[in-house]
């Protein structure tokens, strides 16, 4: 499964489990689904910070990695 993959299943979860609220709130289900979204933002703007969430992430963990790296090596040498 592509990271868009999960992306888009992790947000289907998020705006389904909002819609079933405002639905049991009683909230017709076409206007639930539209409220939903509108709450959420943006499907592509989500996604884009999501996939600026895990690059960071990466980022982060391989500056962490370099940073543990010179250490040792400095540790040996």
């Amino acid at each position: 499964m592509s990271p868009d993959d999960e992306i888009d299943r992790e947000l289907r979860f998020h705006i389904d489990a909002r819609v079933d609220d405002l639905i049991a709130s009683g909230v017709a289900p076409d206007e639930a689904r539209r409220q939903a979204r509108l709450e959420l933002g943006g499907v592509m703007q989500t996604k884009e910070a999501v996939r600026d969430l895990h690059l960071w992430s990466l980022v982060e963990g391989l500056l962490q990695d370099l940073r543990l790296a010179l250490k040792r090596m400095k540790e040996v040498g």
